[in-house]
């Protein structure tokens, strides 16, 4: 993955921090001068990386405080993977599950991804 970024980098012409020695220097050995059009690629090229994190978050408004729309879903699928259990634990079922802890973790993350899907699917 490194390896992927640093050469995205060295297209853009944004950082000398590693150079390879075939890509930053010329049969001589000496460094070629970034131009202005290498800065203004690069500069495109990692504006999105900046902005990404600009956009709109859902959030719900729950006694005049705004929750993010993941923890809500994230609390309803705890909620509900204890009442699995708890109606499990009643009816003799539990020690029929296999490998406890993982079946309930993976029914908590269904329970959430299924609430933020019914709840903000489109």
């Amino acid at each position: 993955m490194s390896n992927l970024i640093l050469r995205a980098c060295r297209w853009a012409g944004v950082a000398h921090a590693a150079p390879s020695r075939r890509s930053s220097a010329n049969s001589r050995g000496t460094t070629q001068p970034v131009s202005g059009t290498v800065k203004i690629r690069g500069a495109a090229l990692l504006l999105p990386l900046a902005l990404a994190g600009c956009n709109h978050a859902p959030a719900q408004d729950i006694l005049g405080s705004f929750f993010p729309a993941w923890m809500l879903s994230a609390a309803l699928g705890v909620l509900a993977t204890i009442c699995v259990r708890v109606v499990l634990g009643a009816t003799g079922i539990s020690a029929y599950v296999p490998v406890p802890p993982v079946t309930f973790i993976l029914c908590a993350a269904a329970v959430t991804l299924f609430t933020w899907l019914v709840w903000f699917g489109q």
